[in-house]
């Protein structure tokens, strides 16, 4: 079930500004759908490029680099409010 940009949870968070209706209005028009994923899902994969931008609204994840040799480092890990996708937005691949 989707969440109205009114009722977002992240909204009651100290680190978002009040919005007046008219901008609370222009991100729900930003808003395409929301995506419910399991845990160990992979958003976007390591040197992709996508239009997308994602918003964790609840729950944790992790930005990982890969190795060869198929080990992980962990590079920050992923909590509600952080977005996901911005970087290839600033340097056209994640």
């Amino acid at each position: 079930m989707a969440v109205s940009c009114q009722a977002c949870p992240l909204r009651k968070r100290p680190l978002f500004v009040p919005m007046s209706e008219a901008d609370v209005s222009f991100m729900e028009d930003l808003k395409l759908r929301e995506l419910h994923v399991s845990p160990g899902t992979t958003l976007i994969e390591e040197g992709e490029t996508t239009p997308h931008l994602y918003t964790v609204l609840s729950g944790m994840g992790t930005r990982f680099k890969s190795f060869e040799d198929g080990r992980r480092q962990v590079v920050n890990f992923l909590m509600p409010g952080d977005f996901i996708g911005l970087q290839a937005g600033f340097l056209g691949k994640s």
